[in-house]
């Protein structure tokens, strides 16, 4: 068993763009990584949120917006901050996140970051495919990931 197949703890963070079912997402990684005990996803944008999100109400679902942060980098979308608090064996980054989502990600406590078709500077892996559909993206990280040592 690699190092990868024994993740128990990671945060996805994928654009809310293209997450068409944020639950259809979740079952779907529930699927690709059996072996999660447990996951957070975070869905992210540059646009304004509606006060009532659908995937607010789905439990280690959050969305954050840019436009939710202040001058000096502060939020107060308070399901975000909550990701802090915990420790993750593993972050996937699919597409770049913003500047004000990559100073937080880069305070996460973390094993590994690992990148999708992304060129945000804090990745320790970079792994790119011509596909952007979120499914087809998780199953490449695992598939690559699991052919590593």
């Amino acid at each position: 068993m690699n190092k990868f197949e024994q993740i128990n703890r990671a945060i996805f963070f994928f654009p809310k763009e293209v997450v068409s079912d944020s639950l259809m997402l979740k079952m779907k990684i529930d699927e690709i990584f059996p072996q999660l005990k447990e996951r957070e996803i975070v869905l992210y944008t540059k646009e304004k949120l509606p006060k009532n999100q659908p995937e607010n109400t789905i439990k280690s679902v959050t969305v954050y917006s840019e436009k939710e942060f202040n001058l000096f980098g502060k939020t107060k979308n308070s399901d975000f901050l909550k990701l802090f608090e915990k420790r993750y064996d593993s972050i996937l980054v699919a597409g770049n996140v913003p500047k004000t989502g990559s100073k937080f990600i880069k305070k996460l406590k973390v094993n590994h970051i690992i990148g999708i078709n992304s060129e945000n500077d804090f990745l320790q892996i970079k792994l790119s495919t011509n596909s952007f559909e979120p499914s087809e993206m998780l199953k490449f990280v695992r598939i690559t990931l699991s052919k590593i040592n």
